[in-house]
């Protein structure tokens, strides 16, 4: 009854954490996209390098927080925003040729997959990446 219970805890902490993420990286974009349209005076010209900036950052960001000894269910979140967020700026770029937006989405949930089944990872890191798909999926 315990172990249910701890499951069921962490797979809601996992999900609730990383819906608060995805909206906090959004938010953060949100306020980049403001600042650099009014700096610009309307030309919409960072757009492109701006978004693309922001998915590469968060997924370093992300990478770099999975080697410290935070809370591992709170890894799984972070793993589940930057990967998502990366995915998400990725295809929206490359919204006009949809097969290199699959196969990037493919090549990074499949290093993601693969890398942490190399660690052997608890099972709510692979939900993460079901999160993260599914962000993705939504989004796109």
């Amino acid at each position: 009854m315990k172990k249910t219970l701890v499951l069921i805890r962490d797979g809601a902490l996992v999900t609730v954490c990383s819906i608060i993420g995805l909206i906090l990286s959004f938010v953060i974009y949100v306020i980049a996209f403001m600042y650099f349209e009014k700096i610009t005076n309307g030309n919409y010209y960072f757009v492109t390098p701006l978004r693309l900036i922001h998915g590469i950052v968060w997924l370093i960001l992300g990478l770099v927080l999975y080697k410290t000894k935070i809370i591992d269910w709170l890894k799984a979140s972070i793993l589940t925003i930057s990967v998502a967020t990366f995915l998400i700026s990725a295809g929206v770029t490359l919204y006009a040729k949809p097969i290199f937006t699959s196969i990037s989405i493919f090549l990074v949930l499949m290093i993601s997959l693969l890398a942490l089944l190399r660690k052997g990872m608890k099972w709510y890191h692979y939900y993460a990446l079901i999160l993260a798909l599914a962000a993705v999926m939504s989004y796109l």
